[in-house]
């Protein structure tokens, strides 16, 4: 089975409807989805974990890989999360850095997203005893625009988040939760459904109904099940060799 690995999300598998979560029942038993969940990763603590993610990637045809990194490193220097602040000039060359090892280990397509919009006057987006805000609306916007210059340097397909939220009404209070920077259910329902519209515009190949079953569907399994089988361990020894598992008897 393909991957369609998410490199590196906050809450994308949240129990109540995050994005990563909903990519993985569209793909059910067409590709594996992996969401690898480095919670507060920044670009520089993403790539000094890179080469055993793209190790790890190039055992096995890789479909796409989604990148979303900048909320952590758009945090102001001086401020709480100051610790995982990235220059701005740093970031981009690190998300090029990112991007083009994803590619080199035979990741068909990369998908940078920018990150959301904050909103810095959320109501908990002051901690009790804090001045400030530790992002602002302003420094993110760059950071967003420094994925877009990424994108295009690099080839890479790009979802821009940070335009598909300020373009709808309510955003702050509709997309985001209340400190202003994680995703509300709605938001994460925003992100999913933006990316399967990219998928289904500018990656055909990779839509769901494109991929094939793992495994025959169960309707028509059980009217030979064995010629089903032997007609997947075939190809699967022709693309991998022999599978380190038992076969009946």
């Amino acid at each position: 089975m393909p991957l369609l690995p998410d490199i590196l999300t906050e809450l994308g598998q949240a129990e109540d409807g995050g994005w990563s979560t909903k990519l993985t029942s569209a793909y059910v038993r067409k590709a594996d989805v992996i969401n690898r969940g480095f919670s507060g990763f920044n670009t520089f603590a993403t790539l000094l974990a890179l080469c055993e993610i793209t190790d790890s990637l190039s055992r096995q045809p890789v479909l796409l890989a989604t990148v979303w990194l900048g909320a952590n490193d758009a945090a102001l220097p001086d401020r709480r999360d100051g610790s995982a602040h990235v220059p701005l000039q740093q970031y981009s060359s690190h998300l090029r850095n990112i991007t083009q090892q994803l590619q080199a280990a035979g990741v068909q397509q990369v998908v940078l997203l920018t990150p959301p919009p904050v909103n810095d006057a959320a109501p908990d987006a002051v901690k009790p005893g804090e001045g400030a805000p530790p992002r602002l609306f302003n420094t993110t916007a760059q950071y967003a625009a420094a994925v877009r210059e990424a994108a295009a340097q690099t080839a890479a397909l790009l979802l821009d988040v940070w335009q598909i939220f300020v373009q709808q009404q309510g955003w702050q209070q509709q997309l985001l939760a209340s400190d202003g920077l994680h995703l509300s259910k709605q938001g994460q329902q925003q992100v999913y459904s933006a990316l399967m519209q990219l998928i289904e515009k500018q990656l055909p190949q990779a839509r769901p109904s494109e991929l094939p079953w793992h495994h025959p569907n169960w309707r028509v399994l059980y009217q030979d099940a064995e010629k089903q089988f032997a007609a997947e361990q075939a190809a699967y020894q022709q693309e991998h060799g022999d599978p380190a598992c038992c076969a009946l008897t």
